[in-house]
């Protein structure tokens, strides 16, 4: 049986957010980095994009979490995101992994977010046909969006949350998150 979180459950985490303002290094891609940068500080996050891949292993010993989007991949961003990720995992610091557009067709991006995953992301962002990706199972998707539904990608979601020991989001029409067999519906789609 699937049990969900409630809104008040959230609650301490978003009371949590603005009484720390705690430092997010972010190695988002270029099409959302404005969104992301906007959306953290709206929380009371403080967001950092340092890009240089020299400086993102020791911007990372600095900052409370590591935020990672493989969308926008170069050598160069392939090159700082595992600096980071290393940094962050050696240093016990909690990252996210967002596995932009991974897919059996996009192998370059695809096998480097399958490769981040032995650093145990604390957090799993993806859609339905990401997670699906990711847990090694069937997925269908045309670039970044996804053509399987959220609710298909619930079982991987909760294997990869076991295997990881992450959270796992999955975002599409319906968001879930996922801790191991605890499901909650996103809080927007929660009725009090």
């Amino acid at each position: 049986m699937t049990q969900l979180f409630t809104l008040n459950e959230a609650m301490p985490v978003l009371t949590w957010l603005k009484r720390n303002t705690p430092l997010i290094h972010c190695l988002t891609n270029t099409v959302s980095m404005n969104f992301v940068a906007n959306t953290l500080l709206a929380v009371g996050a403080s967001p950092s994009m340092v890009a240089a891949w020299q400086e993102i292993g020791d911007f990372t010993l600095v900052a409370d979490n590591l935020m990672v989007n493989v969308g926008s991949l170069t050598d160069a961003r392939l090159r700082g995101i595992s600096m980071g990720v290393q940094t962050a995992h050696e240093n016990g610091k909690p990252w996210v992994l967002d596995p932009a557009a991974v897919s059996d067709k996009l192998s370059y991006r695809s096998s480097f977010a399958r490769e981040l995953l032995r650093y145990y992301p604390a957090v799993i962002r993806g859609n339905a046909a990401e997670i699906l990706y990711l847990a090694g199972e069937k997925s269908r998707n045309r670039g970044a969006d996804s053509l399987n539904d959220s609710n298909e990608a619930i079982g991987a979601a909760q294997m990869l949350a076991q295997r990881q020991n992450a959270i796992v989001v999955v975002s599409d029409e319906s968001d879930y998150i996922v801790q191991s067999s605890k499901t909650q519906p996103n809080p927007k789609q929660i009725k009090e």
